[in-house]
């Protein structure tokens, strides 16, 4: 029975020691090799996951608009003739234009990539 127990106390003792030694970052003697990496952000003002995201903008079709005084809805076909109903603030498209206003006439975009920040965006109209 005593032989059992020094059995264990060793088995124990060198499994303890063997952790310490590998995982402990303040040993001298066993450093810790790491390896530092910079991370590079691309700053993005989109807020929002944008609709058609996998079409680009110039191959999305303007079909029609809905203009009450409750809502205002643009509809879109991408190359794939599925079916994109779009509101005002929403993002569309991979470039991510988002929809500022929408008139009888002319539709509002922001091209936030375009901005230098996130307070005063790029503007264009599309016009029919």
């Amino acid at each position: 029975m005593p032989h059992l127990f020094l059995l264990f106390l060793l088995i124990v003792s060198s499994f303890a020691q063997a952790t310490t030694t590998r995982q402990d970052p303040f040993n001298k003697q066993h450093p810790i090799s790491s390896q530092t990496t910079t991370a590079t952000q691309e700053i993005s003002c989109a807020k929002s996951p944008a609709l058609a995201e996998n079409s680009h903008f110039a191959q999305l079709t303007l079909i029609g608009i809905v203009l009450n005084n409750h809502s205002q809805t643009l509809f879109f076909l991408d190359e794939k003739q599925q079916l994109f109903s779009a509101a005002p603030q929403e993002f569309i498209a991979k470039e991510g234009f988002q929809i500022h206003k929408i008139e009888q006439n002319r539709i509002h975009f922001f091209d936030w990539r375009q901005s230098k920040n996130c307070t005063t965006p790029t503007t264009f109209t599309m016009k029919f």
